[in-house]
C-alpha cells in the first residue's frame, strides 16, 4: 500500500497531523470493525485495510493488529 492510498482509505490530507490520521482511523474503525459488523464477511479485511493504512501514515508500520485491535475495544467502552 502506498501513502496516497493509505491516506484516501482513511479520508486524510497530505499534511494530515498525527493526530488527525488518529482520529480519521479511530473512526474509520469504528464504522468497519468486525464486531461492529458480524453479519459483514469483508468486514475483518476492510478493518485490516485501515488499520494497514493507519500504520503507513503514523510511522508504526511494524505494529503488531493485535495491539490496535486492544485500542479499539478501550476506545469503545
Amino acid at each position: 500500500m502506498r501513502r496516497r492510498e493509505a491516506r484516501l482509505i482513511l479520508g486524510v490530507d497530505e499534511d494530515a497531523t498525527t493526530e488527525t490520521i488518529k482520529s480519521a482511523f479511530r473512526r474509520y474503525a469504528l464504522k468497519h470493525h468486525p464486531d461492529r459488523n458480524p453479519d459483514n464477511p469483508v468486514a475483518e479485511e476492510s478493518f485490516k485495510k485501515g488499520a494497514h493504512a493507519y500504520r503507513l501514515l503514523t510511522g508504526q508500520e511494524g505494529a503488531d493488529l493485535d495491539a490496535l485491535f486492544e485500542r479499539f475495544e478501550d476506545i469503545e467502552q
